[in-house]
């Protein structure tokens, strides 16, 4: 080979380089904004994850307390429950007294009507 040959093959082999600098250029370039946008990404992923933990500890918070409230209607309703039965033991003498309400109402109403009729008196002395 002649000094020729090599200064051009030296130059080819320069050219070759300089492409190739200038790809990794532009993939440091790329690189760049990659390591960017994911750093982005991972910051939004831990802002949602601390939201997700913020919402979760509410929400743990919220079933606490209305487990509390349900284990407190339930002691309600179980008294509830004996006070209903309990007025159940009293349905027969409540219907007796019903029947003599009525039986008392029906003699008023009959002896109105009698002082109407003229059926009966009443004499005060």
């Amino acid at each position: 080979m002649t000094e020729s040959d090599w200064g051009q093959e030296r130059t080819e082999v320069l050219k070759g380089l300089a492409l190739l600098n200038q790809s990794f250029d532009s993939l440091r370039g790329d690189l760049a904004e990659l390591r960017a946008g994911l750093t982005q990404t991972l910051g939004e992923i831990q802002r949602r994850n601390e939201l997700t933990q913020e919402s979760l500890d509410r929400l743990r918070l919220e079933y606490t307390a209305r487990c509390g409230d349900g284990d407190r209607m339930a002691g309600d309703v179980r008294d509830l429950d004996q006070r209903v039965k309990a007025l159940e033991g009293l349905a027969p003498v409540l219907r007796a007294v019903m029947w003599i309400g009525v039986a008392l109402g029906m003699s008023v109403m009959a002896l109105i009507w009698a002082l109407i009729t003229g059926q009966a008196q009443v004499i005060f002395r």
